[in-house]
C-alpha cells in the first residue's frame, strides 16, 4: 500500500493510477526476478531447503515484459523473486511464505524439464496432478522471558533439530518410490511415506517456536526403509574424514568392501549408482600428465647447440640473479603472512574479552598499544617463555609471579588481573598479545628482510619493494631483477636466451610477458 500510495503521489494524484497498476500484476505462474544474472529459460525451477518430496518443486515463467512502474521502482532490486501473492508457489515450495525466505532458482532445462514431466500441460501454478501438502502451523508457546529454565528449552528446541533425520529417512523412501523399476504398490507406498515426512520436516522445524516435537518413532525407529547406497557410501566418506582408531579398518578396506558387497548390475536407481559411476569414471579415466615443452617449440633463437654459444660467466650471474628474486618472494611472502595474522589475533582476544563481560573495560587495539614498543628481543623472550613455562597450565599465583619476572614495568601491572584471567580461554590473551608484536614486528620492520651477508643485487630488490609495499609485488620486483640483468650483464635481446636455458620460465613470464612474443614462434607452432 505505501508504493500505491507513493505511486499516485509521484503521478499528480491521478485516480486512474490503480488500474494501471494492476496492468502490471503478476499471473499466478509467472515471477519476476530484477538483476537476475542467469540466461533467459522459458521456464524456471524453484526449491527450497530441506527439499523432501518432489511435491516442493515449483515451476514459473519469467515475466515477459516489465512495464513502467516495475522498472521505475523495482528494477534496481537484486537477489528477489516476485510471485503474484495470490497464488499456491509459496504452498508448493513446503510452507514457505512471503516474509523473505531463502529459495533457489534453477535454469537449468534439463533440471526443469525433468520437473516439469510431473505437471498437466501449462498448469505450472497448481503443481499438476501431484498433491498440494499443507504442513499446518503450530501455535507459538507464550513464556515469560525472564524465565530461565523456558530461555533454555527454547535453545533446546532450536538445537536439537532432526530434520537431517528426517531427510535420509525420505532419501531412502524416495529412491524407491520414483524410481521406474519399483512395483506400482511400492511405490505408491513409498510416496505418501516421503509426502508424510514433507510434512514433519515443516512440522519440526516449527517446533522451535512451539515446542511441539512430532512423534517420529515409526519412520527413524521402528518402521525403517532400507537404507540406499548412495548414504551408506555418504556415511564412509564423511568417517574417512574422522580420526580412526587403530583396531578399525581402513578407509581403503571400507571401500572396497562396501563396493564388493553390492551388484551394481541390479541398481536401477540412477541416485543409488552415483557412487559405481564416480569409481568407474576414475578407474578409466588417465590421469594428465603435464611436459614442459621444448625450447625449440616455443622460440625462434632455439636452435641445435644454441645452449652451447652462450657464455659460462653470463650464464652463472643470471642465475644467481634469478635466486635472488625468488628469495625476494619469499621474505615478502612471510612478511605479508606475518600482517595477516595480527587481524586473527585481534578477533580472538575481542572474543575472550567479551565472553568475559570486559569488552567496555578493556579492548584488542588498547592492548596492543600497549606492547607495541616492546623490543624484539623482550618479545622473542616471553614469547618463548611462555611456551617453556607452560603459561597455560600455572596456577593462578604462579601466574603472577611470572607476569612480574617478565613484565615488571609498570606499565604493565594495571594489566596483570585480565592476563591472570584464565575464564573462558583468558589464558591465551598474553601468548595472542605477545605474538601478535612478534608478527608486527616482522611485518612493520624492514630490516627483518634484510640481512648482512645478501647480495648487491638482492638488496636493490628488497629496497624497491619496501618502497612500494602495496601492489603487485611480483611486478615490481621482477621489473628490478630484469634491470638488473640488463645494466650488468647483456642487453634484453640476450636476457632471454640465457633464462631459457636455464629453463626460469616463470621469471621470464614474469620480467619480460610483454616482449616475449617477438621471440615465439608462430604459425603451427605450440607456444604457451
Amino acid at each position: 500500500m505505501e508504493l500505491f500510495y507513493e505511486l499516485i503521489r509521484n503521478n499528480g494524484g491521478r485516480p486512474d493510477i490503480y488500474s494501471d497498476i494492476r496492468n502490471e500484476f503478476l499471473d499466478t505462474n509467472e515471477f519476476y526476478a530484477p538483476g537476475a544474472v542467469y540466461s533467459q529459460q522459458d521456464i524456471y525451477a524453484l526449491l527450497r531447503n530441506p527439499h523432501i518430496a518432489r511435491n516442493e518443486e515449483a515451476l514459473v515463467k519469467p515475466l515477459k515484459e516489465v512495464d513502467t512502474y516495475r522498472e521505475k521502482y523495482l528494477s534496481g532490486l537484486t537477489d528477489v523473486i516476485m510471485v503474484n501473492s495470490v497464488s499456491l508457489l509459496a504452498e508448493r515450495l513446503g510452507g514457505a511464505d512471503f516474509d523473505g525466505d531463502m529459495i533457489k532458482t534453477v535454469a537449468e532445462p534439463k533440471l526443469t524439464a525433468c520437473i516439469a514431466s510431473n505437471y498437466s500441460e501449462g498448469d505450472f501454478s497448481l503443481g499438476g496432478n501431484l498433491p498440494l501438502l499443507s504442513i499446518p502451523s503450530a501455535e507459538p508457546i507464550i513464556a515469560d522471558a525472564n524465565d530461565w529454565y523456558k530461555r533454555f528449552e527454547t535453545i533446546r528446541n532450536t538445537f536439537s533439530s532432526r530434520v537431517g533425520q528426517i531427510s535420509n529417512a525420505a532419501l531412502d523412501r524416495s529412491i524407491i518410490a520414483y524410481d521406474e523399476n519399483t512395483d506400482d504398490e511400492k511405490k505408491e507406498q513409498y510416496r505418501k511415506e516421503t509426502e508424510v515426512l514433507e510434512i514433519l520436516t515443516g512440522l519440526e522445524i516449527d517446533s522451535a517456536k512451539s515446542g511441539i516435537k512430532p512423534d517420529l518413532t515409526e519412520y527413524l525407529e521402528t518402521n525403517k526403509a532400507e537404507r540406499t547406497s548412495f548414504l551408506k557410501y555418504k556415511a564412509l566418506i564423511e568417517k574417512a574424514e574422522g580420526k580412526r582408531r587403530w583396531y578399525e579398518p581402513t578407509f581403503d578396506e571400507r571401500f572396497k568392501k562396501f563396493f564388493e558387497g553390492q551388484n551394481w548390475d541390479e541398481v536401477s536407481s540412477n541416485l543409488e549408482k552415483l557412487p559405481y559411476f564416480a569409481r568407474e569414471l576414475k578407474k578409466n579415466t588417465p590421469r594428465a600428465e603435464c611436459h614442459q615443452a621444448d625450447a625449440s617449440e616455443l622460440f625462434t633463437f632455439a636452435k641445435p647447440r644454441w645452449e652451447k654459444k652462450l657464455d659460462p660467466k653470463i650464464l652463472d650471474y643470471v642465475g644467481r640473479v634469478i635466486s635472488d628474486y625468488e628469495e625476494c618472494l619469499k621474505r615478502i611472502r612471510a612478511r605479508r603472512h606475518a600482517a595477516s595474522k595480527i587481524k586473527a589475533k585481534h578477533n580472538d582476544i575481542n572474543r575472550i574479552l567479551y565472553m568475559q563481560n570486559k569488552e567496555n573495560d578493556y579492548e584488542a587495539d588498547e592492548l596492543a598499544a600497549v606492547f607495541i614498543n616492546l623490543p624484539e628481543e623482550r618479545a622473542n623472550e616471553i614469547y618463548f617463555a611462555i611456551r617453556n613455562e607452560n603459561w597455560h597450565f600455572m596456577k593462578e599465583e604462579e601466574r603472577y609471579a611470572f607476569l612480574i619476572k617478565h613484565l615488571p614495568e609498570e606499565e604493565y601491572r594495571e594489566y596483570y588481573d585480565i592476563f591472570a584471567d584464565f575464564r573462558f580461554g583468558g589464558y591465551k590473551l598474553l601468548p595472542d598479545i605477545i605474538t601478535e608484536t612478534r608478527n608486527y614486528n616482522i611485518s612493520a620492520n624492514a630490516s627483518a628482510m634484510q640481512y648482512p651477508n645478501d647480495s648487491e643485487e638482492l638488496t636493490l630488490m628488497v629496497k624497491v619493494y619496501l618502497r612500494n609495499p602495496v601492489g603487485n609485488y611480483r611486478e615490481t620486483v621482477s621489473k628490478e631483477a630484469a634491470r638488473i640483468i640488463e645494466t650488468h650483464v647483456i642487453s634484453f635481446n640476450a636476457s632471454v636466451k640465457y633464462i631459457v636455458a636455464l629453463g626460469k620460465r616463470d621469471f621470464l613470464y614474469d620480467a619480460y610477458y610483454r616482449h616475449i612474443t617477438r621471440f615465439a614462434r608462430k604459425g603451427d607452432k605450440i607456444y604457451d
